[in-house]
């Protein structure tokens, strides 16, 4: 299962909803490879598994002690319990509890707190994504936890620079000034042998193959991204994916399924029909064909050549074509060979010399496609079609 770690880019402190513009923010992912890459949302490929990681300075972590009810009950409550927390108008953010972790105590929940535009605004943009999961989560979440002193990183973006420093597992400490400005007067006071250092890309994805399990759990996508999702308001084609043509493979298989059963149903009927022809053609026969059998196939041979007349052609019976037939039944024998030839209804009838041996004629080859019966010593008789119409003699 491929799993692609994609980098949110940070909410622009100097522009507003109608300003932000998806064609100059940026999303940076990679995969478990660590080849990083940067570009539009459109240009993010498709993976079963998306890890979504939101600016640590986008999202703030607060931990409350809660009343001890139904979560569903907790969820209403939120706002004014986190009045004292937040400056400035409760509805202008957007609220997620949480899931308990292990090392919280019963009482107390963590709550994520994001301004509600651009929460709005990027959750918008990932529900164009194709893929079988997705979770957002904070980035410093990514960040390694490690034992005192803390490591502390920083993140340089357009004319600022955002620090990170993660205490706790939902511990963090997080600030942002301009780049120039000296790092005595960071609020988090530093240790003189600690030394800020850049959060590189690597380090993020190394985090996330070592993510505590308890955080496995969580994800900031509110039940409104998927509701768009459903809705197909947002969605980018990717034409390699499996989710685009599940339906058209469907209906590809569906429609071949019904081609070949189709086919052998028709198979099945010329089958049928043959075999309702050829009892047929058996029944005539035997009427037909009974103590006349003489007498029906004369008639057979005339409706043959009657049906060549009419054509245009020469009947097999006829002159021309049965003494083309001679003429290569003659073709072994000596030259002066043939004496006589006439034409009757019974077939051609010719004679040869006396000194011409009947052996060789009638071991001929070609004499096999036809009927030649013999008359007199050298006489004989070349039967149209094979012999049949005529009474054998």
């Amino acid at each position: 299962m491929s799993t692609l770690l994609l980098r949110c880019p940070q909410k622009p402190s100097d522009s507003s909803l109608q300003e932000w513009n998806s064609d100059q923010l940026m999303f940076e992912w990679a995969f478990s490879d660590g080849l990083w890459q940067k570009g539009l949302i459109e240009n993010v490929p498709f993976a079963d598994e998306i890890i979504a990681l939101m600016p640590s300075i986008d999202v703030r972590l607060i931990e409350l002690k809660v009343p001890a009810i139904n979560e569903k009950k907790l969820k209403t409550i939120l706002p004014s319990l986190l009045e004292e927390e937040i400056l400035g108008a409760i509805s202008q953010n957007d609220i997620q509890l949480l899931p308990q972790l292990p090392e919280q105590s019963q009482p107390y929940r963590t709550v994520a707190v994001v301004d509600a535009n651009w929460f709005k605004w990027l959750y918008e943009q990932l529900s164009g994504l194709i893929f079988s999961t997705i979770k957002l989560i904070p980035e410093f979440f990514a960040i390694p936890l490690k034992a005192a002193p803390p490591e502390t990183y920083f993140t340089d973006y357009l004319h600022t620079r955002t620090f990170t420093s993660r205490l706790d597992v939902l511990k963090v400490v997080v600030w942002m000034q301009p780049k120039e400005a000296n790092v005595s007067s960071l609020p988090f006071k530093l240790r003189k042998h600690q030394k800020p250092q850049p959060l590189t890309d690597q380090i993020l994805l190394d985090g996330m193959r070592q993510l505590d399990l308890g955080l496995k759990y969580i994800n900031l996508l509110p039940q409104r991204f998927y509701q768009i999702r459903k809705s197909g308001q947002k969605q980018v084609k990717n034409w390699g994916t499996k989710e685009l043509w599940e339906i058209p493979i469907r209906w590809a298989f569906i429609c071949l399924s019904a081609l070949i059963l189709s086919k052998f149903i028709y198979l099945g009927y010329l089958s049928w029909m043959n075999y309702s022809w050829q009892q047929k053609l058996t029944v005539s026969a035997q009427q037909n064909l009974g103590s006349q059998s003489k007498d029906a196939l004369k008639v057979l041979a005339m409706t043959a050549c009657q049906t060549d007349r009419k054509n245009g052609q020469l009947c097999s019976a006829e002159f021309l074509p049965m003494l083309n037939h001679l003429d290569g039944i003659l073709e072994t024998l000596p030259p002066d060979s043939l004496i006589g030839i006439s034409y009757s209804p019974d077939g051609l009838i010719f004679e040869l010399n006396g000194n011409v041996d009947s052996k060789l004629l009638m071991t001929n080859p070609a004499v096999k496609n036809y009927m030649i019966q013999r008359i007199t010593t050298t006489q004989f008789i070349l039967r149209p079609f094979a012999g049949l119409g005529v009474e054998t003699k």
